[in-house]
This record gives structure tokens, sequence and C-alpha cells, in this order.
């Protein structure tokens, strides 16, 4: 990164912070009708500036209300991306191109940082800012920062973050521009072995500790067995839906503030925890956000919503007006005790797109949420980690479990509570358990339990039976210079190998010979990671 660049960056977004950070003492009123005047100025712009938005808005008066306005979806952008932004020497196809290539905080035409979603949803997402747009987005961070109390000191905070490693991720590339010494950072890829971010963590000892929910679940786990031994004084995370069980276990062993942060590719500063944690402030001064129903009407605050539409007041590059993101929402319906006028989202849980229909005996379906499984899964003794995969009719179930596990209890475990939950929603079929074994590649059998359902199938795997060469490849990874190797390449070669399968495993899974788990990511995707490899998950 150019330091040059980089200190211009910081010389606007820290007294744009403060400039935000003053908007908390304004008033409800004063707070919408600033979010009136910026849409006028958005809707004027993308009319004058985008051909897409000048044909959409073509039959609407000048002076419009935002539920006057058309809602557009990725799809759409992505279909019409070259007609939607700004500038027209951005082409999606170049766009594409750069962000194959990038490794470091390049600009393409010298000017534009290009950023994309993990494609998670379905199809993958291109965004674009320049530079004084994305310094506002710095400065956003920067104000949730001064919510959390991560403020410049004597001596220099120790900061850690678990997360995206990879230039394509908006929050990877947001924390590396601010990153300029006023704090000691390190930088781990979540992609990494458990080993390796214990190792690594131990010897930093950082007070503020960044990381996606199930990040710090799997910590969390390792503090409490007593290989892990640091001691934060904040906790931060975002990317993911919070669940009730990675809750508990980081309560467990960190009983210290957690902030929570909520944003995405799209708009990466939506709202932040402040100290009453009563849930995220919207930052509505650099978004406007809809809680809304599957067919885009207004959900009333303490109703869980469909969606959001989300109206970016800051990106007139690539403007993105009643944009839809499928997270699931709940408006508070109170204002939090703190004064601030930002409104308040109780509650994330998950997107629509995670909700499951799955066929009854009446020859019917019903919508399974995420959180019915979950709290099935919670139930689980020895479970440190599972994916659930949905494909036509069957639902597959991949689990790891904590060492010295035993993998038939726990596999007749899942089968029996999440096929009585399934059972108890309607959802047709009979589970039936079968224990097989399976050849293990350059080493003994090791034993894999597995569950058949017609729409469930549960596959636990121990690795206490796992030969040599796996053994010896754990062992290498925690080492310091099994560390070094392995932050620096091996989610590069996981992520070849992942691509190739595809989608079926990675080099760390066939090296340890533990699962893939594909993390479910809900609320924000910012610096999503399209995968994570579980090796070394259950030690």
């Amino acid at each position: 990164m150019s330091t040059v660049r980089q200190l211009a960056d910081v010389r606007v977004a820290f007294p744009r912070s403060r400039e935000l950070l003053s908007h908390d003492g304004w008033s409800r009123e004063h707070l919408q009708e600033y979010q009136r005047t910026r849409l006028a100025e958005l809707v004027r712009h993308a009319r004058a500036h985008s051909p897409f938005y000048s044909k959409l808005y073509a039959g609407l008066d000048d002076e419009v209300s935002l539920d006057q306005l058309p809602v557009i979806d990725k799809a759409t952008l992505m279909d019409h991306f070259d007609d939607i932004v700004t500038d027209q020497r951005l082409r999606l196809t170049d766009l594409e191109t750069h962000l194959a290539g990038l490794t470091t905080d390049d600009l393409y035409l010298g000017q534009y940082r290009v950023v994309a979603t993990a494609g998670s949803t379905g199809r993958r997402g291109i965004f674009v800012a320049d530079p004084d747009e994305w310094r506002t987005f710095l400065a956003g961070l920067l104000r949730s920062n001064e919510y959390m109390g991560l403020r410049p000191r004597l001596p220099r905070r120790r900061v850690a973050t678990v997360a995206a490693a990879r230039s394509v991720h908006v929050t990877y590339r947001m924390s590396r521009s601010l990153d300029f010494g006023v704090h000691r950072v390190l930088r781990l890829d979540a992609t990494a072995p458990i080993e390796v971010l214990v190792q690594r963590l131990n010897e930093f000892r950082p007070e503020f500790l960044y990381s996606y929910p199930s990040v710090l679940g799997l910590l969390a786990t390792e503090q409490a067995a007593g290989r892990l031994r640091i001691d934060p004084s904040t906790i931060v995370s975002s990317g993911e839906t919070h669940t009730d069980e990675t809750v508990r276990a980081v309560r467990t062993v960190w009983d210290v503030p957690w902030y929570q942060i909520y944003g995405t590719t799209e708009v990466p500063m939506l709202g932040a925890h402040c100290s009453e944690h009563t849930g995220a402030h919207l930052f509505e001064d650099l978004a406007i956000v809809e809680v809304v129903d599957s067919n885009n009407r207004p959900v009333p605050a303490g109703q869980r919503g469909n969606r959001l539409l989300v109206t970016n007041l800051v990106n007139r590059t690539l403007p993105l007006i009643r944009y839809v993101i499928t997270d699931l929402a709940t408006a508070a319906e109170q204002p939090c005790p703190c004064g601030r006028p930002f409104a308040v989202l109780s509650a994330l849980d998950g997107r629509s797109d995670d909700i499951l229909h799955l066929p009854t005996a009446s020859g019917g379906n019903v919508a399974v949420h995420p959180l019915a499984l979950r709290s099935a899964m919670a139930t689980v003794a020895d479970l440190a980690q599972y994916r659930i995969l949905h494909e036509g009719t069957k639902m597959t179930v991949s689990a790891t479990l904590r060492a010295g596990a035993a993998p038939e209890p726990a596999a007749a475990a899942i089968t029996d509570r999440l096929g009585a939950k399934l059972a108890a929603l309607g959802v047709e079929g009979r589970p039936a358990r079968r224990a097989v074994g399976t050849a293990n590649r350059g080493g003994p059998r090791r034993r894999r339990q597995v569950s058949h359902h017609r729409n469930e199938a549960v596959m636990v795997d121990s690795y206490r039976d796992a030969g040599l060469l796996r053994r010896v490849v754990r062992q290498a990874v925690a080492t310091r210079a099994g560390a070094w190797i392995s932050v620096r390449w091996l989610h590069r070669v996981d992520h070849v190998v992942f691509r190739a399968s595809p989608g079926r495993t990675t080099f760390s899974t066939i090296a340890s010979g533990l699962p893939v788990v594909m993390l479910t990511t809900t609320g924000a995707r910012t610096a999503t990671p399209t995968y994570e490899s579980a090796a070394g998950a259950s030690r």
C-alpha cells in the first residue's frame, strides 16, 4: 500500500469521523431531514449520470419520496452493471480482471477501489468506490472504534484480527487503510489451522480481539481447554449470525464487553453496538435502511422482516438505491438509552436465502428457518463444528467433535435431535443410522458414523484414529516455522483445491483428515470468506 495514499486517506477520514460523531447529538427530526436532502441529491446524480437510473426513473417527478422509488436486487445490479455506474470507463469484465490479479491495495484506473462479495448467496457482487467515498467509509469505521473505546494511546494497544486476508474483501482493505502505526496490529487469516491461530495469539496477547462469531467460538473452545491463554479486554465481531451456543461459549471464557459491527460489502459500515449493547445502531447518516417483508412492505418495529432495502447515501460511483439485502432483521421497538438518534436493529437472524423449504408428509412444503436447526444442534454435546448442506430432497450434516469424543454417541444424538426437530415441523422422512468404515488414504482405516434420512445424512469424523502422516502434519503446523509457512501459503493452496474439487474439500482437509466446514454466513457479507477449513479444529 502506498504510504502517501494511506496518509491522504487518514488525513481526511479522521476529521470526517469527528463530524460523524457529532451527528450522535442530532434529533431524530434533524436526521430525517438530512436523509431527505442526501437522498434527493443521490437521485438527481443517478438520473444525470447513470443510463440505468435515467431509464428507471424516467416517469418519476423530480421530487419523490423513498417509497416511490423502484427496488433493485443483486441480479439486476450485476446484469446492468455497466449502465448503473456513473463513470462509463468502469466495465464489469475489466473490474473482474482487476480483482483476479489483486494482491495489494492497487487502485483501478489509479482511482477506484474494487471489492467483491463471496458469492455465498449464489452470485458474486462487485462494488467500487472513489477516494472520497472510501474515506467516508473509513470515517464510519473510526466512529465505530470510538463507540468501542478503541482510541490511540501510549503505550499502543495490541489489536488482533482473525478474518479474511485477501484484498478483494472490503474489511481487509479498510483495516489496512487505517493501519499506520497508531495501534500494534496482528492480522491472522481465519482459514489458518487453529494451532497456528492459538500460537500466534498466545505470543501477541491482544487487548482487542476481532473475528467472526464462528471463529470466536473455536477460540473459546481452545481457551476453555487451556491451549489458548489470552485475556482480551474487548471483543469485536461481525460477518455472521451470533448463535446462542457461540455466545455461551465465548461468554464462559471471556466476560468482557463484546461489540458487534454490522456491515456489508455494499455498505461497509451499516451500524454497530454502543456501550448499552441494545443492538446495532444503524448509521442512518450513511445509509437509509428499510425493514420490509417479502413484498417490500414496511414491517413494524418488533417484528422480523424478510429482507432489508438499503440506500447507500455515500456512493455516487455505483448508486445503490433501495437495494435488496436478504438479511432477516428486527427493528427495536424502543430507542437506545444512550440517546443517539439512530434506529437500532435488536436482532439479526440470518438471511432469507438460508431458509430451507422441505417436503411434508401431506405433499406440500414447510419453511425451516436455520434457527430451528441450530437449536437442535446446540443440544449435542462434544460438537466443535458442523456443516448442514441442503441438496434437493437430501440434507447432509458433517460434524467435527471435540478432542476425545466418541463418534457413535454424537452421530446418534445429531440424528435423533435433528430428526425430532424436523418431524415436529412436519418434514417427511425417518432417520436411520448405520456405521461404516472408510479407507484412509495412506494410513490405517478410521471410523465414520453415517446416518441416512430422506432429508438427512449425518457424518461425524473422529481424529483419534488419524494416520501417522496426518498427525505429523498437525504437529508441524504448530511449530514456529510451520505457523509462518501456513499463515502465508496454506490459504492459497486451500483455495485452489477448494475450487478444483469443486467446493468439496481443501488441502488442509486432505492433509489433516478433518472435514471441510462451510460457514453459513449471515448478517453482513463483509469480508466473509468463501470457505473455512476445519483443519485442526478438534486437536
